[in-house]
């Protein structure tokens, strides 16, 4: 028998007809086509309901209430209301990845710890890992519990300041690693970090500690890493290069490297470095407040 969540009792109305929620989460099957259109589910709770046109759909044994219409980019939208939030994720998730035979890709967090971590671990018991993950402004406990719990494989953002008592061993293997805010890092936890692309976009992080890298990957370390963005408070040339034998090229030189998603990445110049077997890595501090690193970088 169908569970259906009805809008006359599961509900608590509001006089006026205003639905107000608490969270919000889209689910996005965007590699998912059907007769040329994408679909995207938004799952509600809160009080009350829309005073407006609604039906009711399946998704698996559970029949809810719902409002179709198509978003900016002319995507169906399926706007679902349910009791509960995680019920309501769990129920919508199951159903699409049984009826398209596909697995969840990414994660995106922005809400409260105990409903974050409790969709990593149920993700994570229905499959070995996931592609992406998006965390913002969440708690020290649920970026903690993201980090030691989830496999990711190409992705990982974190948007938002953790505490400054914030510790991990950082050591990630990812495509691409991308801290928007200060994480607090030290040199030591981007050298434990075996990722292709590292972008750190604000760290308390010094010239000293840009030599350490440098002088970590010349040595062998960071052995999978492509390019890298560590943005600091300020640089200087010499404290980075200390120690370091380094080519200089003219900024008429044209150069380019491959980012994140093969993205080419147009640059002039550089200081290049060479790493214990031969590779050469070009280091440009010519474009932002701190250390653009790439390696094997191509002339035009």
């Amino acid at each position: 028998m169908k569970k259906r969540y009805e809008d006359d009792d599961e509900f608590d109305f509001e006089d006026d007809g205003v639905y107000t929620y608490e969270n919000d989460v889209e689910i996005l099957a965007d590699e998912v086509e059907s007769d040329e259109e994408l679909f995207k589910f938004n799952i509600h709770e809160g009080r009350g309901f829309p005073n407006r046109e609604h039906q009711k759909i399946t998704l698996g044994d559970v029949v809810v209430p719902s409002v179709r219409s198509k978003d900016y980019s002319g995507r169906i939208r399926y706007e679902t209301f349910w009791p509960d939030r995680i019920l309501g994720i769990m129920n919508t998730v199951s159903h699409l990845t049984e009826l398209f035979g596909c697995k969840v890709t990414s994660l995106c967090f922005s809400s409260s710890e105990q409903q974050s971590n409790q969709i990593i671990d149920w993700v994570m018991s229905r499959q070995e890992s996931i592609m992406g993950c998006t965390a913002s402004r969440v708690s020290d406990e649920t970026l903690a519990h993201l980090l030691n719990n989830c496999k990711i494989t190409d992705n990982l953002r974190i948007y938002g300041q953790p505490s400054r008592a914030f510790r991990h061993t950082w050591n990630l293997n990812m495509n691409c690693f991308c801290a928007e805010d200060n994480l607090f890092l030290t040199y030591k936890d981007i050298m434990a970090m075996n990722c292709q692309h590292i972008n750190i976009k604000k760290s308390e992080l010094t010239s000293e500690c840009a030599n350490k890298f440098l002088k970590n990957w010349m040595s062998g370390g960071n052995s999978r890493l492509e390019s890298a963005l560590i943005i600091m408070d300020s640089v200087d040339r010499r404290r980075i290069f200390e120690g370091i034998e380094v080519v200089q090229q003219p900024r008429t030189l044209g150069r380019y490297y491959l980012g994140e998603g093969n993205k080419r990445i147009p640059m002039r110049g550089g200081y290049d470095i060479k790493r214990n077997d031969g590779t050469i890595g070009t280091v440009f501090l010519n474009r932002f407040q701190g250390v653009e690193f790439a390696v094997n970088t191509k002339n035009y």
